[in-house]
């Protein structure tokens, strides 16, 4: 990670093209990309294990926007991400985007 964060903050970093999964796109969308895919598998890990996953309303904020930018119908094949699920009326700002890429969110007890 302190490798990834280092590059992402090095100078054009954000404008350099790169070629990734989705063609060719810049530094920037990548790296919002990967912090997407990174937030989304920890709370993936953290129910499967039982464990508490609260990260900073700001930080998820910033993925839920880039996340509803980029998940179009043709991203949501079931394989690269599935249907939009509606989340709990009790939800939290991670399982509200967790939920718009297609995880199910079980509601408290």
């Amino acid at each position: 990670m302190g490798a990834l964060m280092e590059s992402v903050h090095t100078d054009g970093a954000q404008d350099n093209k790169i070629s990734s999964p989705f063609g060719e796109v810049t530094g920037g969308f990548f790296a919002r990309y990967v912090a997407l895919d990174g937030i989304t598998h920890a709370w993936d890990l953290a129910v499967a294990t039982g464990q508490a996953f609260d990260p900073p309303a700001e930080l998820v904020a910033e993925i839920d926007a880039f996340a509803r930018e980029l998940l179009g119908p043709d991203l949501r094949d079931g394989d690269t991400f599935a249907a939009a699920t509606e989340p709990p009326a009790d939800a939290t700002p991670i399982e509200r985007l967790v939920a718009f890429t297609g995880r199910t969110v079980t509601p408290k007890r």
